[in-house]
């Protein structure tokens, strides 16, 4: 959820809301924020929007499907090779291979707190890379528009 600048905009309201049910008295200084905040998420997502434009309709394999709120957001479909928190087994594996050939994906994300030695096998087979972004950022901005990047270049590759 939090990984969409337009649910991070909407976050936001919520904890302006709160803050200023809590404590009217700095109400100004909380929608100073809020407004400063809502124009960095909308300048991340016309960003973001702008880097994935010619990439709406395309797939993307990701190891723990963590990135369902971008990618629909993006216009995009992930597919998630960890299933109900439970790593493929080896036909799962090749189902998956066979699927990432069969859609010309060449690249697989993969967060740093899940190891990926699956992930590098997958992409050994199908001549790819893997590329780790965090799903739980200290600098969502950063992560986000990172992400949108390597996601291009991942997309040019797949033709």
């Amino acid at each position: 959820m939090w990984l969409s600048p337009l649910n991070l905009k909407q976050m936001g309201k919520n904890i302006f809301d709160g803050l200023v049910a809590a404590d009217p008295d700095h109400s100004e200084d909380y929608a100073e924020n809020l407004q400063a905040y809502e124009e960095k998420m909308d300048s991340l997502h016309e960003n973001i929007s702008t880097e994935l434009s010619d990439y709406r309709g395309m797939e993307f394999m990701a190891y723990h499907p963590a990135w369902e709120y971008f990618a629909h957001e993006y216009g995009l479909t992930q597919i998630a090779i960890e299933q109900e928190g439970q790593e493929p087994g080896p036909k799962g594996i090749e189902a998956i291979i066979d699927q990432a050939r069969e859609r010309n994906i060449h690249v697989i994300f993969v967060s740093p707190q899940i190891g990926s030695s699956n992930a590098e096998v997958i992409a050994d087979e199908i001549n790819g890379e893997v590329v780790v972004t965090d799903p739980l950022p200290t600098n969502i901005e950063k992560e986000l528009w990172s992400l949108a990047e390597e996601m291009a270049m991942g997309f040019s590759k797949q033709g």
